[in-house]
């Protein structure tokens, strides 16, 4: 009996509805900005899907949006150029898992993001004429 190509292929053909989600890819991950020069100032709005924790696919991190804030301005003064930035993130403090572990063998895949954070930065560059 003579097999014909396609039927040999369709036998190496994996059945698709029976394959898990990949361990530790995120589902959705989204960050809309806007900024404007001079004075500038973002608003991200960054979202992370569900994120599966082992090969199995019974347990996740569920999805989390975080709202973070910026706010810079820049001045010339002579000839210094000055920077000021302010950035907020987690700005509603919103509790998550931030990380996960991998398939851990007892089953503490969860990490905690990171708190509200604050940081300023001041830059200030001379330039030499």
């Amino acid at each position: 009996m003579k097999e014909t190509r396609e039927s040999s292929q369709s036998k190496f053909q994996p059945n698709t509805a029976d394959w898990k989600k990949i361990v530790a890819k995120y589902e959705k991950p989204s960050t809309p900005k806007a900024a404007w020069q001079g004075f500038h100032a973002a608003v991200e709005i960054v979202h992370t899907g569900r994120l599966a924790v082992n090969d199995i696919n019974d347990d996740a991190a569920p999805a989390a949006t975080v709202l973070n804030l910026r706010a810079g301005l820049s001045q010339s003064i002579g000839a210094w150029r000055l920077d000021e930035l302010l950035r907020i993130d987690n700005a509603t403090d919103r509790r998550y898992a931030g990380s996960v572990i991998v398939n851990d063998a007892n089953k503490r895949y969860f990490e905690p993001a990171l708190p509200r954070t604050a940081m300023l930065m001041l830059t200030g560059q001379y330039q030499w004429r």
